[in-house]
């Protein structure tokens, strides 16, 4: 007996289809797991930290500068080609590429501390929570450091990363970091999302 097409099985897949997405919120109260990251892709970068605020903004006069140079300099370093960036406030946002895994690992790692540290005017985490005032403190919520992972400190959680197909995903990803950018400066007005 034939079975009409609506009631025809469908095909049951062996293997999960893997994230393009890692880090950021999504780790919070999840087993960790494997980063994914792709040497043939672009990736979309995040570092948000709720204690850029105020003369600690990553666009502060004294931070945008220095932030700028770091990633070039690390960039660099590492073989990590910067095809686009948004500084805002309180994140980064980075889209790049890279040979190696390696190379994106000690790219993060060496970038993230070296602008926490700059930021921190090279104090250590605990000293600098300690200057701030009662009023500089970042209120509670689920995404202040009082919910980031464990050891997380100056940036929230881990980075935040997505694999991003050439072509259309791209060019988007490259519109949201214009339009990050533009909001910040002022040049348009913010949008919530």
């Amino acid at each position: 007996k034939k079975l009409s097409s609506s009631k025809k099985q469908k095909q049951l897949a062996f293997f999960k289809p893997e994230s393009k997405s890692f880090g950021g919120g999504l780790l919070h109260g999840r087993r960790r797991r494997r980063r994914p990251l792709s040497c043939r892709h672009s990736l979309h970068v995040i570092l948000r930290s709720s204690w850029a605020r105020g003369p600690y903004s990553f666009r502060a006069p004294r931070n945008l500068p220095r932030i700028e140079r770091l990633i070039r300099s690390i960039a660099l370093r590492f073989g990590v080609k910067v095809y686009r960036q948004a500084i805002v406030g309180n994140h980064i946002h980075l889209i790049v590429g890279f040979r190696y895994q390696e190379s994106y690992k000690s790219f993060v790692r060496l970038l993230s501390g070296q602008i926490a540290s700059h930021v921190m005017k090279q104090q250590s985490f605990k000293i600098f929570r300690r200057s701030l005032g009662a009023g500089d403190t970042p209120a509670p919520d689920r995404q202040t450091s009082d919910t980031q992972g464990k050891g997380q400190q100056f940036f929230q959680f881990r980075p935040f990363t997505r694999i991003l197909n050439w072509g259309r995903d791209f060019q988007n990803c490259g519109r949201y970091l214009m339009q990050n950018t533009l909001e910040a400066i002022g040049a348009i007005p913010d949008r919530p999302r």
